[in-house]
């Protein structure tokens, strides 16, 4: 099978949570699991449609729940605190996922405010996340996660980051 074909194919089998097509397609082909992709490794593809399952998979197949990648350089853990699959987030970090707060467009805690996401919040500040990591750049000016929480309209995330804090 050509790599773009199978590439799409491996990211359809994820995308649709197929796990046994996921496993029959890499299983012939264990080098595919290493792949870096457009959209960062296929963990990040997991993590982005909330499978744990097949997260779970790669994983035991020995990929780095730290590794970086996709548009930003990010991590599998930002993808799904973006998207607000908690279980997901839960499996990252149990799997060692580092809390990166380095910037304002890796840190998971501003992607599950960004997605109006207050369980992965409640969840990643219970785990220590560091809320008061301030942001200023092109599109922000002395943002920590309560104000970005404001920023966005988002509330009552403001009001739980305020209380857990």
């Amino acid at each position: 099978m050509h790599q773009k074909t199978q590439n799409r194919a491996v990211r359809d089998a994820i995308q649709a949570g197929d796990i046994e097509r996921f496993v029959q397609l890499v299983g012939a082909n264990p080098e595919v699991i290493q792949q870096m992709t457009p959209f960062g490794t296929w963990l990040h593809v997991a993590a982005s449609y909330g499978h744990v399952d097949i997260a779970k998979y790669l994983v035991e197949a020995g990929l780095d729940v730290n590794q970086r990648g996709g548009t930003f350089e990010g991590t599998a853990l930002k993808l799904a605190a973006s998207a607000g699959h908690l279980e997901m987030v839960k499996f990252l970090v149990a799997c060692g996922s580092v809390l990166d707060v380095s910037e304002p467009e890796k840190n998971p805690l501003f992607g599950a405010i960004f997605g109006g996401h207050a369980s992965v919040v409640e969840f990643l500040l219970q785990q220590g996340i560091d809320y008061s990591a301030t942001y200023s750049g092109q599109f922000m000016q002395h943002l920590d996660a309560k104000a970005f929480a404001k920023e966005r309209g988002q509330l009552a995330i403001a009001d739980l980051i305020q209380r857990m804090g």
